[in-house]
């Protein structure tokens, strides 16, 4: 390693002399010596396969931030591969101090978390004068001495309105991913609020050494879309009040509400002297503003948790209408197999089929009869008797047949999902028929509930009220379907 060099476009050689860490999702990065003895360095090279233009942004990016609070950029090359030099900062990632704070359970001092707040938040400023991170989390901020320093913009994009509307959407990492990186390409192109939620994130964990949200990748995305995170001070109780509400904030489901910018964020916090000054002002003062703070974190909490809910309720319609439409699709096709059936041994005649998603009508030619199958949504569940139901319903509806308009027979057909199953929808065939109490009633005569009636006779179906109905449940096969488009056509009786 120590005879490996590289050769700047500046001219510089670059000697390597030792690993800085882990090799990293993009590439590795290498303690250099400038060989004309100008100091020490960094110098990241990609690893195989991964672009060398995602170098390239990155260093143009560099070259456009300079900010005590930003890795600075030194030189750059291609010899004897693409690499790029930045400002050394010794003191490794953000993420190693907060890892071995997580295993001691020390929390970092007050006065130490309120710092490294503030130069995030500056560091995030001057950032994005200029261009978005998208990709802000500890292991992309570096220590130099107690000054934080955020680095790693190899996924950056700049932020200027020529750009915005570019094909590259998201990218970050799950566990510091705003909601709106989650919706992929179809999302909204990023805004400087993109990096405002990982930075809240990040100061929750810095505050209190957890994360918000925890989980798989998908618990992560539910989480991040529709979950309110908890009160940092419930965790850590002697975290200024100040604090917890710039967090809440910077958390909040919808960009527009994370604040305008880092430096209006930085603002809430104040100036490392303010805390002096509240000193000076007096215990009552001091006291009233702590109260306003406390009182403005629990209006944003309930604000944000109201947020929450109606999100939660939107995904919760969305994933009800689309499992509607899948059942509803998978019921069509099946008619579609039983009408092939049919046609293959009814031939030359043809079944004439009119409506469609819910809503089938079909006859044959010369032929009186009429064969109807509907199905709708259910809206309501539990009208449904407690541990009858096979499963959830989610569609019901009939099939039945008529002659020249007058009833000949039906069914109530029954699209549900179990448990074990959830994503799998299957159908019944339910046929009820009553029972001969009196002499008036025609014997075992067939009929159907309509939705209209299920509130009320509901119980029915899956042998309730034995004593006046029976019932014949089956699964809603190909074959019980051409059972029922054999009606279209006479018996030879």
């Amino acid at each position: 390693m120590s005879e490996e060099r590289f050769r700047s476009e500046l001219g510089k050689t670059y000697r390597v002399i030792g690993r800085l860490g882990a090799p990293g999702g993009f590439g590795s990065v290498v303690r250099v010596a400038d060989e004309e003895g100008d100091g020490e360095f960094a110098l990241k090279t990609l690893h195989f396969g991964v672009p060398p233009d995602v170098l390239t942004v990155e260093s143009e990016n560099l070259r456009r931030v300079c900010h005590e609070n930003v890795v600075g950029y030194v030189d750059a090359g291609v010899e004897p591969e693409s690499f790029l030099v930045m400002e050394l900062a010794e003191g490794g990632m953000l993420k190693d101090y907060i890892s071995e704070a997580r295993q001691r359970g020390e929390h970092f001092p007050l006065d130490t978390v309120m710092d490294w707040s503030r130069q995030l938040l500056s560091g995030l400023a001057a950032i994005h004068a200029v261009l978005l991170h998208r990709d802000l989390k500890p292991g992309n901020v570096l220590l130099d001495g107690n000054t934080l320093k955020i680095a790693d913009f190899g996924i950056a994009r700049i932020a200027e309105a020529s750009t915005r509307d570019e094909t590259f959407k998201g990218g970050g990492t799950a566990v510091y991913m705003p909601p709106e990186g989650w919706a992929g390409a179809d999302g909204p192109s990023p805004t400087p609020a993109y990096d405002l939620y990982s930075l809240g994130v990040v100061l929750f964990e810095l505050a209190t050494l957890q994360l918000p949200f925890e989980g798989d990748r998908e618990a992560l995305r539910r989480a991040h879309l529709y979950q309110e995170p908890a009160s940092p001070r419930s965790i850590r109780d002697d975290l200024p009040p100040a604090l917890e509400r710039l967090i809440l904030q910077l958390l909040r489901k919808t960009p527009s509400e994370r604040g305008e910018s880092a430096d209006a964020a930085l603002s809430i916090l104040g100036s490392p002297s303010s805390s002096e000054s509240d000193d000076d002002a007096g215990a009552a003062t001091s006291e009233v503003l702590s109260l306003l703070q406390e009182g403005a974190s629990t209006l944003m909490r309930q604000a944000a948790e109201r947020e929450a809910e109606a999100a939660r309720t939107q995904e919760r319609l969305r994933e009800e209408r689309e499992r509607v439409e899948a059942a509803t699709s998978q019921l069509e096709e099946l008619i579609s197999e039983a009408v092939a059936v049919v046609e293959q041994n009814v031939s030359p005649l043809r079944i004439t089929r009119t409506g469609g998603r819910g809503n089938w009508d079909f006859n044959v030619s010369h032929s009186l009869r009429r064969l109807s199958i509907q199905v709708s949504p259910i809206s309501s569940p539990d009208v449904f008797p407690a541990g009858r139901a096979p499963g959830t319903v989610i569609l019901f509806g009939r099939i039945f047949v008529t002659e020249d308009s007058q009833p000949l027979g039906g069914a109530n057909i029954v699209g549900y999902a179990t448990p074990d199953s959830p994503w799998v929808v299957q159908f019944q065939a339910i046929e009820l028929r009553n029972h001969p109490l009196t002499p008036p009633m025609r014997q075992y005569e067939p009929f159907f509930l309509e939705t209209t009636e299920l509130d009320q006779h509901g119980q029915y179906l899956w042998g309730g009220a034995m004593h006046i109905f029976q019932h014949e449940q089956m699964e809603l096969s190909r074959e019980v379907l051409v059972a029922w488009f054999a009606h279209l056509f006479p018996t030879s009786s």
